[in-house]
């Protein structure tokens, strides 16, 4: 292989890997969202509290380019359909400064939060 080439080559690599890196972390896992769910076996944990199901949220990024109002909705409510008896809010809510981002004012993020979110447990809809 001749130097040329090889330093086309090696340029081509990382390129296209760099373009990889930038299309998950702008497009692809933005856009995406996990659920995942764990059966813990605790020692020492209150019987009156086994099958207690907790939701954890983290990383939202509301106001990330991929990010807006819909998503969030979309969180509430595959949050709410799990029917958790708790859940944890673990940071990273919203992101400002951020190329191609916009601030979410808490007066547009927090009611909706607030209708779904934040229901009274003797709301029928939440068991």
């Amino acid at each position: 292989m001749t130097r040329r080439r090889g330093l086309w080559l090696a340029g081509s690599v990382l390129l296209v890997t760099a373009l990889a890196a930038l299309l998950w972390d702008f497009v692809l896992e933005p856009a995406s969202l996990t659920v995942r769910e764990y059966d813990l076996a605790l020692g020492n944990w209150p019987g009156d509290l086994d099958g207690l199901k907790v939701a954890v949220l983290a990383d939202i990024h509301a106001g990330s380019p991929f990010n807006g109002l819909s998503k969030l909705e979309r969180i509430i409510q595959q949050t709410n359909q799990a029917k958790p008896d708790l859940i944890l809010l673990a940071g990273d809510y919203v992101i400002q400064g951020v190329s191609g981002g916009r601030f979410i004012a808490p007066a547009k993020f927090v009611p909706v939060l607030g209708e779904s979110i934040f229901q009274s447990k003797n709301d029928p809809e939440m068991r």
